[in-house]
């Protein structure tokens, strides 16, 4: 299953171009069809590492088919970065640029609402499958505490940095203020977070959407920082992220940090290259039925049988599980909840 990963970044890897002859930098490395091709690329990284979840019970793999369970420690929590950085850029972008942007009902409520869709669809999944539910967790999966087979926990810590942006800005309106309190409450969220015993998955890259936030309010200065300083910048971003990577995970800082590095290097990457994938592209404009709904097809094809199709045919079941994904976010458009 290593192939997968290769597949991946092959794809990936015949999607850069050149700036042009002339440019020293890339003007529209921040733009939406750049940020949709990390995206993309991010999210079919998640849909590998959820899907090895599935297939770790599998005793009968070759070599390379194991492989894709030692590159799996290695990528951590980083692949959810871009998205959470973005989600901050764009978010507070908005917040500085539009004279009338209500985050609390678009982002917050819009969210929660089309999650709370896709639990209905998990928990008819359940019931199909004669799983045995507790009310209480069927009654929290719809805010996102706990899970009917979903994934659940980047919903909920993007929902709150959502709310945190919105309760920021309705104090503070665009001003530095606003950052400071949205960085406040993110590191309040995660000590919370940590003593609530959540896992260390909950929390330890949400500093991914503070740096966003500062980076769209600071852009020009920020900017122009890392374009008139670009090989410091970029060596010090590379020797911090190596640094807190390899740091023990105290209290999740260093996770955070690296994190924090992470997003500082992929801005320093895209200003040196452009982005041209149409399918990355496309994944990573449907970014929430990709990461949301993946796991349907995870789950009722692993049942089949008694799991007899994923057992003995792996691939076959990693094959109908991309092809029906695909096919859901592709028709999620019928069931979107849109509120403006």
């Amino acid at each position: 299953m290593i192939f997968l990963y290769l597949i991946l970044f092959a794809l990936f890897a015949i999607s850069l171009r050149p700036i042009g002859e002339g440019k020293s930098y890339n003007i529209n490395y921040c733009d939406k069809n750049t940020t949709d091709i990390l995206k993309g690329l991010c999210i079919w990284i998640v849909f590998i590492s959820h899907i090895t979840g599935y297939l770790h019970i599998l005793t009968n793999l070759s070599y390379l088919d194991s492989l894709a369970f030692t590159v799996k420690p290695y990528i951590r929590q980083l692949l959810v970065v871009p998205f959470l950085f973005v989600s901050g850029y764009g978010v507070t972008t908005a917040l500085c640029h539009r004279k009338s942007y209500n985050i609390l009902k678009k982002r917050c409520v819009g969210t929660l609402a089309n999650f709370d869709v896709a639990v209905l669809f998990f928990l008819l999944l359940n019931l199909i499958l004669g799983n045995e539910l507790k009310l209480t967790d069927t009654l929290l999966a719809f805010t996102a505490w706990t899970s009917l087979g979903n994934s659940n926990w980047y919903i909920f810590a993007i929902i709150i940095c959502y709310f945190l942006s919105w309760l920021s800005f309705k104090f503070f309106r665009a001003t530095w203020k606003m950052i400071i309190t949205l960085c406040t409450g993110i590191l309040i969220y995660t000590v919370i977070m940590y003593l609530s015993g959540k896992g260390f998955w909950w929390y330890d890259t949400v500093y991914a959407y503070a740096f966003g936030a500062i980076f769209a309010f600071w852009k020009p200065r920020i900017e122009s920082t890392f374009q008139r300083h670009y090989v410091l910048t970029l060596i010090v971003s590379i020797a911090g992220f190596g640094f807190f990577y390899n740091c023990p995970n105290y209290f999740s800082v260093p996770a955070n940090l690296t994190a924090v590095f992470l997003s500082a290097i992929l801005l320093l990457f895209t200003m040196k290259v452009r982005l041209e994938n149409k399918f990355l592209a496309w994944s990573g404009s449907h970014l929430f039925p990709l990461y949301i709904y993946q796991r349907i097809p995870m789950i009722l094809f692993s049942s089949i049988n008694g799991g007899s199709l994923m057992l003995h045919h792996h691939y076959i079941y990693i094959v109908l599980c991309f092809l029906t994904t695909l096919l859901i976010a592709y028709f999620y458009k019928y069931i979107n909840i849109s509120i403006k």
